[in-house]
């Protein structure tokens, strides 16, 4: 089974607030740590969307997977960001 380092973390305004680790995920089902960043993504933006004090919060989500040597040693990146309720932009993996 080939494994890779998974690194997930949410942002609120550029400020880090909760991250995840997967020290040895099989490269296969990494699926299921992309799942977890946009659950808690829309969790988040949903929040700060429906209380006053959240307005013009900007959510975010940054997903990196190092892949070793068994993968030629590469990456993968992933963003997602939006405001109010709305996603804004995706980026790398999680713009499928």
């Amino acid at each position: 089974m080939s494994t890779c380092r998974v690194h997930a973390e949410i942002r609120i305004d550029r400020k880090p607030i909760k991250s995840k680790d997967w020290p040895e995920c099989d490269v296969m089902k990494t699926s299921v740590t992309r799942a977890w960043a946009t659950r808690q993504f829309r969790a988040y933006l949903k929040e700060f969307n429906e209380c006053d004090i959240g307005l013009d919060k900007v959510v975010s989500v940054h997903w990196e997977a190092h892949y070793g040597e068994e993968q030629g040693f590469h990456m993968s990146l992933g963003h997602i960001g939006g405001v109010n309720g709305k996603v804004i932009h995706k980026t790398g993996i999680f713009d499928l």
